[in-house]
């Protein structure tokens, strides 16, 4: 892959996304189907920390929102929570 290059994926529980050594990439957007939006992940045995998180209520039962997060080999997508799937859309940017 190269910068520019659209970068996009579906996480399912307990998976992450880490790109590799030196690759950044924005993420533009993000949904989600359980009560936790986003985790962050960072290497080096890093606390994972949510982003952005909340509650779905009763109905659709999902999250989905447009952000710009910069994610990189050290700092990158967590989808911790068991049973919360996931996806994101972006652009590498290097």
């Amino acid at each position: 892959m190269a910068a520019g290059d659209v970068v996009n994926g579906y996480l399912a529980s307990s998976a992450s996304f880490q790109p590799a050594a030196g690759v950044e990439i924005l993420i533009t957007s993000w949904f989600a189907n359980g009560a936790t939006a986003m985790q962050i992940g960072l290497t080096g045995g890093g606390t994972a920390y949510n982003y952005v998180g909340g509650t779905t209520g009763t109905g659709a039962g999902a999250i989905m929102m447009n952000i710009k997060f910069f994610i990189t080999n050290t700092r990158f997508l967590l989808n911790v929570p068991s049973g919360v799937d996931a996806g994101y859309t972006g652009i590498q940017i290097k």
